[in-house]
């Protein structure tokens, strides 16, 4: 709640997320904008970042009639907030390298429902740790979305199973050590 407080969005309502640079053609913003105005009125978007598109995504909520209950935070100090402050993360992104976003949504326990899109973001979000659509269906992600708020007991299994994939495969400890290893062979043939 006081996370909410802060970024300015009311009690009552279920909050879906998305963070990341505001660039739609690789992030695909406008589409998280238009997946929040397919969503039932007590849900609120949260935008979270910046980019040049910015001004555009405004525009664009405004002729969605959705300005109203969608927050822009521009950057955030401390991003942490955001994830506490929602009740689903969005990925709309179609091509995403490694989806530091998504791994930092999971680490907090947030659901995360996504389109498929190329990069590496493919290893963090799986129909195990999450909910992939098979396509850029923008009613099917808003129905997952809802889904996932309405039926928190169901996506249980998928947060256990994002968290220990994190902790097993994504930890900075394990992330180091691969690194030094891969120095230690470099510099030996050199």
């Amino acid at each position: 709640a006081i996370a909410r407080t802060q970024l300015g969005i009311p009690d009552g309502v279920s909050v879906v997320g998305w963070v990341g640079r505001l660039h739609c053609s690789m992030k695909g913003t406008d589409d998280f904008l238009r997946v929040v105005a397919l969503l039932p009125d007590r849900f609120w978007g949260l935008v979270v970042g910046s980019g040049p598109d910015l001004d555009a995504l405004k525009r664009l909520a405004v002729s969605l009639g959705i300005d109203r209950r969608v927050v822009f935070t521009g950057l955030l100090e401390n991003p942490a907030i955001a994830n506490r402050a929602m009740d689903v993360f969005c990925l709309t992104s179609h091509w995403e390298p490694f989806g530091l976003v998504v791994a930092e949504a999971m680490a907090c326990a947030v659901p995360v429902v996504g389109f498929p899109c190329t990069g590496g973001v493919n290893e963090l979000l799986t129909p195990e740790t999450g909910c992939v659509l098979p396509d850029r269906n923008l009613p099917a992600i808003a129905r997952a979305i809802v889904e996932a708020v309405e039926h928190p007991d169901l996506w249980h299994l998928h947060r256990e199973r994002a968290i220990s994939q994190l902790k097993e495969r994504h930890n900075w400890e394990q992330n180091t050590a691969h690194l030094a290893l891969a120095y230690q062979q470099l510099f030996r043939f050199t």
